[in-house]
């Protein structure tokens, strides 16, 4: 979902019906028992429409990868994954930092994940590479 580019996170979605280039989307969110229901956004429907670069499979869960200070990575939040970078980590608790929204969070290891970038045109993820910056 693209609110702003400096905004651009990922949501888990349902896909419906393609229509020119577009799909229907529903997202997604877990409740507290791990099923899927849809997610309710303040000021955005249901079911939407999305452009086919909005759009990629769920990346893979089974990469091996630990964050470092400095890395940008991806932090579960608010049934998404937005683009964060590691300021610190202690204890095995990571301190992250949203910039767009100046937003510090200290989380565990398993509410982040690498950035993954998907090719489209091969239908494949890219390596997982070190994304300091």
């Amino acid at each position: 979902m693209r609110l702003g580019e400096a905004f651009a996170n990922w949501y888990e979605a349902v896909l419906g019906e393609l229509v020119k280039n577009r799909w229907k989307v529903t997202l997604q969110r877990r409740d507290e028992s791990g099923a899927t229901e849809p997610l309710r956004l303040e000021g955005r429907p249901v079911t939407e429409w999305a452009k086919l670069d909005m759009i990629r499979p769920l990346p893979p869960s089974d990469v091996e990868w630990s964050p470092s200070v400095d890395d940008i990575c991806e932090l579960f939040f608010s049934d998404g994954w937005w683009k964060v970078k590691v300021q610190e980590e202690a204890a095995s608790v990571f301190t992250v930092l949203y910039a767009p929204a100046n937003a510090v969070h200290s989380v565990g290891r398993e509410r982040l994940r690498p950035v993954f970038t998907w090719d489209a045109e091969a239908q494949k993820f890219a390596p997982v590479k070190s994304a300091r910056r």
